[in-house]
């Protein structure tokens, strides 16, 4: 939210994000300095090289785990360096159909139920509950509908812009909808 008031601030228009999922692999260290690179006689046991020492040891190469060969982010990157090109217009959250797949199989190994209810040609809900408890809410999201199909060269997908949020502690009776009256469209 702050970013977004600066944004508009500054008569920019706002910050667009792109939710997705995915594995990643760790293939290098975190970070590489100038001592690692070192192969002489002047290393002293597990302390770093006298070279090092002289130059202050600078980081070489900067990797982090976290985006060393992370699917989530390169999609999410493809998708919202895209934008409006591909129907990711605006201020807005979109979330990829890759972290609806994660949610939905998650629920099911911890025996969650899912629903898609179609609120109107304009809007959906997506809902993760206990099962046969009706008031029960684990998460929730209201979809605009239909989602964007972006077709992109390297990457096909479903991306579901975000209209309103129900975290876990709000009440289910926010909702405003009969949860028990729904259509699955996933």
């Amino acid at each position: 939210m702050s970013i977004n008031k600066e944004e508009h601030l500054h008569k920019y228009p706002g910050c667009r994000s792109v939710i997705s999922f995915g594995e990643n692999i760790e293939y290098l260290a975190d970070e590489i300095r100038l001592d690692d690179w070192v192969l002489n006689y002047t290393k002293n046991g597990n302390g770093i090289s006298n070279f090092a020492k002289a130059y202050g040891n600078p980081i070489i190469i900067y990797n982090p785990k976290e985006l060393q060969m992370n699917t989530a982010f390169s999609k999410a990157f493809l998708l919202e360096s895209e934008g409006s090109r591909i129907g990711l217009c605006g201020n807005n959250l979109y979330i990829d159909k890759s972290t609806i797949e994660a949610i939905i199989k998650y629920a099911k190994q911890k025996k969650y139920e899912t629903i898609w209810k179609v609120l109107s040609n304009e809007l959906y809900l997506f809902v993760v509950r206990e099962k046969n408890n009706i008031k029960s809410k684990i998460i929730g999201f209201c979809f605009d509908y239909p989602p964007v199909e972006p077709q992109l060269d390297k990457y096909k997908t479903v991306v579901y812009r975000l209209k309103k949020f129900y975290p876990h502690d709000e009440d289910p009776d926010e909702f405003c909808f009969d949860l028990e009256d729904y259509t699955l469209v996933y």
